[in-house]
C-alpha cells in the first residue's frame, strides 16, 4: 500500500513541477545511437551545447547542411548552415574543456581521403558523420556565433572520432558551394 501512495505521490510531483517550471516542451534527446543533421543541430543548438553528439554532413572546410531555413539566432542574425570542425588539440583555444582526446586515425584517414577525392577534380560531395562535442557561444541559449576562420560559423564540432564507416562520396552534389553569385534554378 505504501508502495502505491509512493507512486502516486511522485506522479503527482512530477506534474507539479512540471507545470510551475515552465510546462512540458518535447526535448529531442542526444544520444549517441542517434546521428543528427547539421541543420537539426543548429536549430537546437541550445539543447545540444556542450553534448557529445553525432552528427552528418557534407565535408567541405567544414561539416555543412542544405537547411531550407536560413539559421538565425534569438537577435536576428543569420548564419551558413554549417559547423566548424576541430581536434581536440585545440583545448586551449576551446570555449569549453573536453574530457577525451580525438582519435588521430580516423580523424587523420577522412583527411586523406578528403584530399585524395580533391586531388582528381571532380565536382563531388563527401557525406561524413562526426561524433563530438558540440560547442556554442553560449551552451543552454540561442547565441551563436564566433567559430572558425573570422568568427564565421555559428558553432563548432570539437572531434571525438569520425565514423570512417559512414563515409558515402556522392557525385551529382546538393550543396551549392558559391557565394558570390546567385544558385542558378
Amino acid at each position: 500500500m505504501s508502495a502505491i501512495l509512493t507512486d502516486r505521490f511522485c506522479l503527482l510531483g512530477g506534474v507539479f513541477a512540471a507545470f510551475f517550471l515552465g510546462g512540458c516542451r518535447q526535448v529531442p534527446t542526444a544520444t549517441l545511437s542517434r546521428v543528427f543533421s547539421v541543420c537539426e543541430v543548429l536549430r537546437n543548438a541550445d539543447l545540444y551545447g556542450g553534448q557529445v553528439i553525432r552528427v552528418r554532413g557534407i565535408y567541405f572546410d567544414a561539416l555543412r547542411g542544405e537547411c531550407p531555413n536560413a539559421v538565425m539566432e534569438s537577435g536576428g542574425s543569420v548564419w551558413p548552415s554549417a559547423l566548424n570542425i576541430v581536434d581536440s588539440s585545440l583545448a586551449a583555444s576551446l570555449r569549453m574543456p573536453v574530457v577525451f582526446e580525438t582519435d588521430r586515425r580516423s580523424w587523420e584517414a577522412v583527411q586523406a581521403f578528403w584530399m585524395k577525392e580533391a586531388q582528381k577534380r571532380i565536382r563531388e560531395e563527401i557525406w561524413v558523420t562526426f561524433e563530438g562535442q558540440l560547442q556554442t557561444a553560449d551552451p543552454g541559449s540561442k547565441k551563436l556565433g564566433g567559430f572558425g576562420h573570422l568568427g564565421v560559423f555559428p558553432a563548432q564540432i570539437v572531434v571525438k572520432r569520425v565514423d570512417l564507416n559512414s563515409i558515402k562520396v556522392e557525385s551529382k552534389p546538393t550543396y551549392y558551394y558559391r557565394v558570390d553569385e546567385p544558385r542558378p534554378q
